[in-house]
This record gives structure tokens, sequence and C-alpha cells, in this order.
């Protein structure tokens, strides 16, 4: 996925403008979602024990960054048709940072089973 509006902004303002970097002052995590989260985090995957897992990235590397683990999100509800999971989320806390489409398109899940994303890389593409 490339680089949300917001950490695009906040870069580009760092870089030619001078100004700070905004200090993350919370857990990254991931999210699922059904539909394009857009710049909201909209058509996040809900129900059944499905929750956000945290995510720690590796240092930069060719302008991306990746995930340092696999993410397991467990007792999935059943998320198949228009519900198969087709985007993630990246968020900060509450605040949404971006959000982009599955590599190979949406995939479906059946109810109580375990969603793994084996790989997540963002870039400034």
């Amino acid at each position: 996925m490339s680089l949300g509006t917001t950490n695009r902004d906040n870069t580009l303002n760092a870089w030619f403008r001078n100004t700070a970097f905004t200090t993350l002052t919370a857990q990254m995590q991931v999210s699922l979602h059904s539909g394009d989260p857009t710049t909201t985090g909209g058509g996040e995957v809900g129900g059944s024990s499905y929750a956000r897992q945290n995510v720690t990235f590796n240092a930069p590397s060719g302008g991306a960054v990746a995930a340092s683990a696999a993410l397991n999100f467990t007792g999935m509800p059943a998320c198949t048709g228009a519900n198969s999971i087709g985007f993630v989320g990246i968020w900060c806390g509450s605040q949404f940072q971006q959000g982009g489409a599955l590599t190979g398109g949406a995939q479906a899940v059946t109810a109580g089973n375990t969603f793994t994303l084996s790989s997540l890389s963002s870039s400034l593409a």
C-alpha cells in the first residue's frame, strides 16, 4: 500500500518546509476491511472476537517499511461474498493512518477461523 494522505503531507512538510514530524503517541495497529477504508477507516470487519492487531515495523529500506512479523487475526466472523476481506488499514490509537487493498484480491474467511497477513508493507510510492 502507498503512504496515506496524512502521512504523505507530514513527510512533505518535514522535508520541504522544515516542520517536525508528528510523534506517534499510541501503538500502531492493523485492521481488516470488507470495503475500501478510504481516508476514514470505514468498512472495518466487526463481530465475533475480531480485534485489530498490534504491529511493529522494521526500519525503512528502499522507500518502504514492512511489518516485522506476520499478523494473526483469530476468532474471525464469517467474511464471505461482498463481505470478504479485501483491504487492510493502519491505525495509531484511534487515528486512521492509511489503507490499501490486499495483494491478490479479496479473501473469504469462515466464522471462527484465523486470518493471517503473512506480510504487510507500505511505501512512499
